[in-house]
């Protein structure tokens, strides 16, 4: 395994932690590049049914390959908890993920007591013509103030997202995000963030995240497991040695 620098202690990304997650991002990188196309392309019909033919035909081979439902189910129960957690959540994010190819994706570190992000906005997340859907820069700030809760080493859901939009927020162009945590009260952590295309500030948010018991993660897991027990009991081998419902 690679050295695997904490996904959110510098500005650039730490490189992939394993060979199969590189080829994952790159992956990822590639279907993203097609979003993207999918809404820009003019091209000819002929193009286009060609390539939904392949695009579907390189789908049935993935979806023949086993598959990983979750999170939880990419973790490997034998490495550092923590730490697998962290890599899985960085990698396959919905917001921030670089194996996900419906993300921007949004990078997120933290430099003393603030926490950082940027992000590109494709022309996938259009809303009003030539600007990011207000959707989306909310999605944005929850990912972004969620991640800075690691500033206050409880971590929590979000409670409440409150997001003032201040002006149309631009795609296609660099957007920095800049947050902090403005209090902490008991197992709540309010922070506050702003977003930036160059030197205009778009938009503001405050979050209200509640702390999440310890062993949280560890009981969603174990209700998984008990669920998948469950489904599998529900299915037996038959005279000829293949399965069927009871």
């Amino acid at each position: 395994m690679a050295i695997y620098l904490g996904p959110y202690d510098y500005e650039e990304p730490p490189v992939a932690p394993t060979p199969q997650w590189a080829a994952r991002r790159d992956l990822g990188t590639a279907l993203r590049r097609i979003n993207e196309l999918a809404v820009t392309s003019s091209a000819d019909i002929n193009t286009l049914e060609t390539m939904t033919a392949l695009i579907n035909e390189q789908a049935d081979r993935l979806a023949e390959t086993p598959q990983r439902l979750g999170k939880l189910a990419h973790m490997d129960p034998d490495q550092d908890h923590f730490q697998e957690g962290s890599i899985v959540s960085h990698e396959i994010s919905s917001i921030t993920g670089l194996c996900n190819p419906i993300t921007a994706p949004l990078h997120l570190w933290i430099a003393g007591d603030e926490v950082h992000g940027k992000v590109t906005m494709g022309w996938q997340f259009e809303g009003p013509p030539g600007f990011v859907h207000g959707g989306f820069v909310a999605a944005l700030f929850d990912d972004f103030l969620g991640m800075g809760q690691k500033l206050t080493d409880q971590p929590g859901f979000t409670g409440t997202l409150s997001v003032r939009y201040i002006k149309p927020t631009p795609l296609a162009q660099e957007l920095r995000l800049y947050g902090r945590v403005h209090r902490v009260e008991g197992r709540k952590n309010i922070l506050r963030g702003e977003m930036y295309a160059g030197d205009t500030l778009t938009a503001s948010c405050e979050g209200l995240f509640i702390r999440m018991p310890k062993d949280y993660l560890q009981k969603v897991k174990a209700e998984t497991e008990s669920h998948e027990m469950n489904a599998a009991n529900l299915t037996g081998p038959s005279v000829d040695g293949s399965t069927h419902s009871a």
